[in-house]
């Protein structure tokens, strides 16, 4: 289970790190198709990019804000998860009786018997 949680989470934070990066050069894509509709393809790159490079900075912080946003949010979680596990089992902590001085397999089966013991970890 861990495994495939770690690898889920990290294709979760690249989809949200890709959508306000794919949204900047979507907003460029706009702005160049909006000021020069039937201009030959050499001046519409050209303004392409001009407008991607007065959007890249804004977009690269937003990037970088929501991909620590998300990894905090992901190593919080991780770490209330190995907590919640580590108090369930300090919860059941199972108390190993000691053993008996000859142990056989009757010997053993009434010694957990008396004492009312169904299962022992070994």
């Amino acid at each position: 289970m861990r495994k495939s949680w770690r690898s889920g989470f990290k294709q979760l934070r690249l989809l949200l790190v890709a959508m306000p990066l794919l949204a900047g050069v979507y907003e460029a894509y706009d702005a160049a198709s909006r000021d020069l509709e039937h201009e030959p393809v050499v001046a519409w790159s050209i303004t392409f990019v001009e407008k991607l490079a007065t959007r890249l900075p804004l977009t690269l912080i937003l990037v970088f804000v929501v991909y620590g946003l998300v990894s905090v949010v992901g190593a919080v979680l991780w770490r209330l998860h190995g907590t919640s596990i580590a108090a369930q089992a300090a919860r059941h902590a199972v108390e190993t009786p000691p053993w008996p001085n000859k142990l056989s397999p009757a010997t053993a089966s009434q010694f957990f018997k008396r004492r009312g013991i169904r299962h022992h970890r070994y």
